[in-house]
């Protein structure tokens, strides 16, 4: 497999050189404080780490968080946590393990395929959540947290191609304050990949195809000195075509 990146980016702030350990900070509790003080079972990812894994979905979590599992079927996936969860490929039932992105519950099995865009952090959040997040979380939570705008300028471009898929993948983002008191911010991802399967059915098409394309605009306003006012729109498409397997019945002239 051969994979080749470019990434660009400009930004007025310099990251601090040393070896100092950097603060987690978390909202698991709805509030804003260091993971050390929270007393749940709960595991972080940074938007950074994820990237540089070069994960761009939430299928790919199980393989950095402990007693997350994720089942895959044609239709949908389905996320455990600790062995409890609901089945892939259910498209009407609500999860045992509820999603939140921004804060905005997403339920159905659909909504977790989704793809990864100017990520924050991604919160895990194990058994049962009901007391702060709600309903249907028996199994736990997941919080995924996208950046919001920065007080300086940024600019940021990132190129990506698969050689032996044939697809590649493109990411632009720009943020900044448009005044003293409002910021901005704007990410936008295309990806294209082929199949990795020749379906014989089909004139072997390589299956399956995927094309997507998403993009979030953000804008942070301080309305005083205690009250700051955030709004976000955000649109996402993700046409896939085939799956990893299909299924003939024995008397299928195909």
């Amino acid at each position: 497999m051969g994979f080749a990146g470019v990434h660009a980016a400009l930004a007025q702030d310099a990251r601090p050189a040393g070896g100092t350990l950097e603060e987690i900070v978390v909202t698991a509790q709805k509030r804003v404080e260091s993971l050390h003080d929270v007393p749940i079972s709960i595991s972080v990812l940074t938007g950074d780490s994820v990237a540089s894994y070069g994960y761009t979905e939430m299928r790919d979590l199980d393989r950095l968080i402990p007693n997350v599992s994720i089942g895959k079927s044609a239709a949908s996936d389905g996320v455990s946590i600790r062995g409890i969860g609901s089945p892939a490929g259910s498209l009407t039932v609500e999860q045992s393990v509820a999603l939140f992105v921004d804060g905005v519950y997403g339920g159905r099995a659909h909504q977790f395929q989704q793809p990864f865009l100017d990520l924050e952090r991604i919160e895990v959040l194990r058994g049962p959540q009901g007391g702060l997040a709600g309903k249907n979380t028996m199994a736990g939570a997941i919080n995924v947290i996208t950046k919001s705008p920065s007080d300086q300028f940024e600019a940021q471009l990132t190129a990506a191609h698969e050689f032996e898929l044939n697809g590649y993948e493109l990411t632009a983002v720009l943020s900044g304050p448009l005044s003293d008191r409002f910021r901005a911010r704007i990410a936008a991802k295309y990806e294209e990949t082929e199949g990795w399967m020749k379906n014989p059915i089909y004139n072997d098409k390589e299956e399956p195809f995927v094309d997507t394309f998403l993009v979030r605009a953000t804008g942070v306003f301080d309305a005083s000195d205690n009250v700051t006012v955030t709004a976000k729109i955000g649109y996402s498409k993700v046409d896939e075509t085939g799956c990893f397997y299909e299924t003939k019945g024995p008397d299928d002239p195909l």
